[in-house]
């Protein structure tokens, strides 16, 4: 044998070697594995019960001392009516003009749709 022919069949013979020690591992292993102890089982869940279901949206119970709303008549006390774009200063009467002016456009948009 030539130097390079004893270095492959050295190789050759410890690829065998280290892949039979893998095998034994690996079958070791597996066996390990396969083995059912009750330290590394998974322990059983334990499912709970519903106590109670309630549908919609949850309302808290009120912290006020209060059963009901006062009646409509004392919340209007000292309070006026809403005007409509009267609460802008210097708009006073604003709204009257503009409506009239729309007024006057819708009318005269009329009368150009319905000439012929």
């Amino acid at each position: 044998e030539t130097g390079i022919e004893s270095h492959q069949t050295l190789s050759v013979s410890m690829e065998e070697n280290s892949l039979s020690e893998l095998e034994e591992q690996k079958k070791l292993l597996l066996a390990q594995l396969n083995d059912v102890s009750p330290l590394c089982s998974t322990p059983e869940s334990r499912i709970g019960k519903i106590k109670s279901v309630d549908f919609g949206t949850p309302i808290l119970p009120s912290a006020s001392p209060y059963a009901r709303l006062p009646s409509a008549e004392k919340f209007s006390v000292n309070i006026c009516d809403v005007i409509n774009f009267e609460n802008l200063p210097d708009s006073t009467g604003k709204y009257k003009k503009m409506s009239g002016l729309i007024r006057k456009v819708r009318t005269k948009l009329s009368r150009i749709n319905s000439e012929p």
